[in-house]
């Protein structure tokens, strides 16, 4: 018999968790499960959602104290859809999840996709941990060093605590504009050497210090671009001066969020993350699918991925000169550039497919389904 799942999450904006939510819904086996889906928010996860023939329930919900109508239209779902499993992302979902999973004898599954995911000056942060501790079935971090680092700080507990890596759609990235079409739209010309950024314009992504390392670049690469592609949230402004400051009006553009990424990685001939912290980082397994060099800063996530020297570079974050000797070593050395534009790609496709992080939770979800229903695997 096919299993309910009620799929929550309570972001619906840009972003590599939403991204990742909607692709799991999509993927998950119609053969095995029914998804339900909820969102707390409208946005582009819900047009997203809605434009691939999914609808979405919109849960009525408000910020500040403890949120019984979010309570109350969780509950609503699980009777109303004789729901079987609630699979929670990011941190208050997560919470309101495991309260009701509780009350209902719902088992619940939790997914975390970054440290940001849960607020530092939540004076409940512990209380909330302990709910989600005790009352998922299973707790699932997207990396490695995500996991550690909430179990390092004793709010995971590490017996319930797993790992499935995000997967990227490999098939559709191959399937963009050739690189000669994607430069055309972007106006540059074949001499261009551009350095590409991908990310909502948020603290951890540290495009402060892209900047700056593209200031460093300048006099080196007589014609620099960076293209910086992401919602521009209140700290484009800011960013915006930043970049005039340092003279590279002519250098750096901002392209604003685009849903076609596939058909703006061709363009670049190098893929820098700057962040400060990433719980995983998609766009970094993305540009290497499709044969980008990547420098990465030791934020957590791309660590994790990249085995620095062989399919990237990796540098200490916040550190624009360090990111620029990277860039300029693969800009000065083709055979290192090809060398890690092949290694890369043929890491992404092997160790982080969509199919594979979609096997990963469908194995979570039958472990306790069929403990719930009896069944026995020997």
């Amino acid at each position: 018999m096919k299993k309910n799942i009620l799929f929550i999450i309570e972001s619906s904006e840009t972003g590599g968790a939403e991204s990742i939510f909607a692709e799991l819904v999509l993927r998950v086996d119609r053969e095995r499960y029914i998804p339900h889906v909820a969102l707390l928010y409208e946005g582009w996860l819900l047009d997203k959602l809605v434009a691939l023939g999914v609808t979405p329930h919109l849960i009525t919900t408000r910020k500040g104290g403890f949120d019984l109508g979010l309570l109350r239209g969780i509950g609503k779902l699980i009777k109303r859809h004789d729901i079987d499993l609630i699979h929670s992302h990011l941190f208050t979902t997560s919470v309101y999840s495991c309260v009701i999973g509780a009350l209902s004898g719902v088992p619940v599954v939790s997914t975390l996709h970054g440290t940001m995911d849960v607020a530092e000056q939540d004076l409940l942060k512990k209380l909330k941990w302990e709910a989600i501790n005790r009352f998922s079935h299973r707790v699932v971090f997207v990396s490695n060093y995500l996991r550690d680092y909430f179990v390092d700080q004793r709010l995971a507990y590490s017996a319930k605590s797993l790992v499935v890596h995000n997967g990227i759609d490999i098939d559709r990235l191959r399937q963009g504009l050739s690189k000669p079409e994607a430069r055309e739209r972007l106006g540059l010309s074949d001499k261009s050497f551009v350095i590409g950024c991908v990310g909502d314009l948020r603290p951890a992504k540290d495009y402060q210090t892209a900047l700056r390392a593209v200031a460093v670049l300048k006099p080196v690469i007589a014609d620099l671009k960076l293209f910086i592609v992401g919602t521009k949230t209140d700290l484009f402004p800011g960013l915006e001066e930043l970049r005039d400051c340092l003279g590279l009006r002519l250098q750096v553009e901002f392209l604003g969020f685009r849903p076609d990424i596939e058909n703006i990685f061709p363009a670049f001939d190098v893929y820098l993350t700057s962040s400060t912290s990433e719980g995983f980082s998609l766009t970094v397994v993305e540009a290497m699918a499709i044969g980008l060099p990547v420098v990465a800063t030791r934020s957590g996530g791309p660590e994790e991925i990249i085995r620095s020297g062989e399919t990237g570079l990796l540098v200490e974050s916040g550190a624009p000169e360090k990111i620029a000797s990277a860039i300029a070593a693969i800009y000065r050395n083709e055979a290192l550039a090809d060398k890690l534009s092949q290694a890369g790609a043929h890491l992404a496709e092997t160790d982080f497919s969509i199919q594979a992080m979609v096997d990963g939770y469908q194995t979570i979800y039958q472990s306790i389904t069929d403990r719930r229903s009896g069944v026995d695997h020997g």
